[in-house]
């Protein structure tokens, strides 16, 4: 089963990335809104064990976010070291990932208007990065 969820959640997030070239707001949105898709999917698709299985898909979803932000932020050539963008990378990936399981299961907006209420935080330290160049 790990093996179908990594390639349904690639197939949803990866071919969203992909279409950017950097990582802005635009991006973020992206992201966020094909996490929640493919999250409401599986919770329909796999309505029964959806909860035995969220450790699983929330592993699978952090280390994809991760890898996904890490390349992001590397394109950005930043002065900051690869280490702190790594960590970066992995904050951005448990703030996306658990703003969807907010948005799940507390939410009654629209994933965008949702996501779109915390960009300025989460686009002004990322702004942050580039502020020793």
């Amino acid at each position: 089963m790990e093996k179908v969820l990594i390639e349904d959640l690639m197939l949803n997030v990866n071919n969203e990335s992909a279409e950017h070239d950097e990582l802005n707001q635009e991006t973020i949105v992206s992201i966020f809104l094909s996490v929640t898709n493919f999250q409401k999917s599986l919770s329909t698709k796999y309505r029964r064990s959806f909860e035995a299985f969220r450790t699983t898909i929330e592993a699978i979803i952090l280390k994809e976010l991760q890898n996904i932000f890490y390349q992001l932020l590397l394109k950005r050539q930043s002065p900051v070291s690869d280490h702190s963008q790594r960590i970066v990378a992995v904050m951005l990936s448990w703030g996306i990932y658990g703003a969807s399981v907010d948005w799940q299961d507390n939410s009654t907006i629209p994933p965008e208007e949702y996501i779109t209420l915390a960009l300025p935080y989460i686009t002004h330290g990322i702004k942050f990065l580039d502020s020793d160049k």
